[in-house]
């Protein structure tokens, strides 16, 4: 454990190399945005670059998603309008404002919606109102929380491939809201050794 931790310390200490490197790529992106006319393109970077800000800079995030669904709107595209509202959802989600998160899932549904789509709507649906459970101090509520969370679990996971990453994911959540530790654990350990080193979905899995 000592050593671990000592490799741990070194880690933080180049956090800022490791910030750097993010940057510059963060910043190739951001040049591709710049020098493409094409919608199209412009909306795959759009997503690349949310996904990068997502888990380390919501502000940016944010910022990123409504440009997402401005583009959206002007390509007269549904489905993409349903993602980039997703996408905001999720951010506000991350920064607390749940209400307002709830506020943009609501017309998604009226939307028409891939299989891939409509399991990203119930993922997020699940993560808000999960957090909710997590942060309520009234029992009741709880209870209605985790509900509706189950609900969208099961949702879900009926859309999900047998064996897939995401399946694991989200059974592996279940057995844990189920206190299935040891269940837990003997699914994903086998899932966490498929997994790139170092991607995001490898740490996903080993939280």
């Amino acid at each position: 454990t000592d050593s671990l931790l000592r490799v741990l310390d070194t880690v933080i200490i180049h956090r800022t190399h490791y910030q750097q490197k993010k940057e510059a790529r963060l910043a190739i992106m951001q040049q591709q945005m710049h020098s493409t006319t094409s919608a199209i393109e412009q909306d795959q970077i759009l997503t690349r670059l949310f996904e990068a800000y997502l888990p380390y800079n919501t502000d940016s995030a944010y910022q990123y998603a409504i440009r997402k669904e401005q583009l959206a709107h002007k390509m007269n595209q549904p489905d993409k309008v349903a993602e980039s509202q997703i996408n905001l959802a999720a951010v506000l989600c991350i920064t607390g404002n749940y209400k307002e998160a709830l506020e943009k899932l609501q017309p998604v549904r009226s939307l028409p919606l891939t299989d891939t789509l409509l399991q990203y709507y119930y993922h997020q649906a699940r993560t808000i109102y999960g957090a909710m459970a997590d942060y309520t101090s009234l029992p009741e509520m709880r209870r209605h929380y985790m509900q509706l969370t189950d609900c969208y679990r099961d949702s879900i996971l009926t859309l999900t491939n047998a064996g897939s990453l995401d399946a694991a994911i989200v059974k592996g959540d279940q057995l844990i809201v189920q206190r299935k530790y040891a269940e837990a654990l003997s699914l994903l350990k086998p899932v966490f050794d498929t997994i790139a080193l170092g991607s995001h979905n490898q740490a996903i899995v080993a939280y």
